[in-house]
């Protein structure tokens, strides 16, 4: 490792030549690049080259903390002890301070996106096939169950997949620690990730994903947790259902992106946190006959089917959805296809089954089979 000291930043890197070309205007990157942020943290990227996390604490405490003992530093840490442990993990390069503000700089994963991001927008509701996907992420969800680390914070938006190379890798690990054995408790938390994908899984699908990345499982006690977590899963979702309401009524950039054209205002809805469902830059041309189903209603029932629909999709409940709401009562559905059939018997009755365990009941005659294979709701209310 080199030390260098650049503008009042000490850097503790693999080579000081990673940071030619952008370090010296690092805040216009933050400005110009950024991918998320909030008061006290900005991560931004260089190019395709680096991803740069800047953390800048606020209150006496906290400022104390980091400039005693940098974040930055011991999440680089943790980030070289997996990669030494041969765990898949984003390269860690480096790590600079500067008083109590402290950066990291980690290398990007070409053409990759979170697990969460490809599961829902190509899997889900895209055409991809799942089966050698998920045989992939077992094996790697494998190799990290027997490293004997523990992430306080595991879920999909924190594993990287590229689909070209079909691999994954850790990103975000701050807080990832080793303990001499792991406990029932952290077991559980961490197997719990598969509840994650659980659009796009069937019953069975579910139960043997399970098996493979927690081999000490019975098939009666793998069937057993897929359902007690579904039910726990559903209780969550309905328990914090009336603060996401309001943050979807107050346009929370999680879930949706606001368009503001000449004449209208358009929300435009965010694929599960992700990306938005419709390409900003096509809109208002695209929206026609020809790409959706357009419903115009008086305002107050518009609304209330864009936030049924979100509350049905945070449920887990798959249907066709609204995309677009264009204020104060046009909203633009998923088109269902020409002559899509009714969702057969057997797959009916799962879905129906899986609904009511959500506490929501469905009618059999609304479910539709499309050409991806989803089975959903045609219609959220029926005429």
């Amino acid at each position: 490792m080199q030390k260098i000291q650049i503008n009042n930043w000490t850097w503790l890197i693999e080579d000081t030549a990673l940071l030619h070309g952008w370090f010296e205007r690092w805040e216009d990157f933050a400005r110009d690049s950024v991918v998320k942020q909030n008061p006290v943290r900005v991560v931004f990227k260089v190019e395709d080259l680096f991803y740069v996390k800047v953390e800048q604490p606020l209150g006496l405490w906290r400022k104390l903390r980091n400039f005693f003992s940098p974040k930055a530093a011991r999440e680089f840490a943790v980030g070289r002890a997996l990669e030494a442990a041969g765990v898949p993990v984003v390269k860690h390069l480096g790590w600079a301070k500067c008083g109590s503000s402290n950066m990291l700089l980690t290398e990007a994963m070409p053409d990759s996106c979170s697990v969460h991001e490809y599961w829902h927008n190509e899997i889900v509701y895209g055409n991809v096939s799942k089966k050698k996907f998920l045989d992939n992420f077992s094996e790697f969800l494998q190799v990290f169950f027997v490293s004997g680390f523990y992430h306080p914070d595991f879920h999909l938006g924190n594993i990287l997949y590229s689909p070209t190379t079909e691999s994954f890798a850790l990103v975000d690990v701050y807080g990832v620690s080793r303990p001499q054995r792991l406990s029932e408790q952290q077991i559980a938390e961490h197997a719990r990730i598969f509840l994650e994908l659980y659009r796009g899984l069937s019953d069975s699908e579910a139960v043997d994903f399970l098996m493979k990345i927690r081999n000490d499982l019975t098939l009666g006690e793998a069937r057993e947790f897929w359902e007690a977590s579904l039910v726990e899963k559903a209780a969550r979702a309905q328990k914090v259902w009336p603060k996401r309401q309001a943050q979807i009524q107050e346009n929370y950039s999680k879930f949706v992106k606001v368009l503001n054209t000449v004449d209208n205002e358009f929300l435009v809805r965010k694929i599960l946190g992700s990306v938005p469902a419709v390409s900003l830059d096509k809109i208002p041309d695209c929206l026609t006959g020809n790409y959706f189903d357009i419903m115009r209603l008086p305002h107050g029932e518009a609304e209330n089917m864009w936030l049924e629909s979100f509350r049905l999709e945070l449920l887990g409940i798959d249907h066709l959805r609204p995309l677009v709401f264009e204020k104060p009562g046009v909203l633009y559905f998923e088109k269902a296809p020409d002559g899509a059939p009714k969702a057969p018997q057997d797959k009916a009755e799962k879905f129906i089954a899986r609904a009511k365990t959500a506490g929501v009941e469905v009618n059999s005659e609304s479910l539709l089979q499309l050409s991806n294979g989803r089975i959903a709701i045609a219609k959220l209310f029926h005429d």
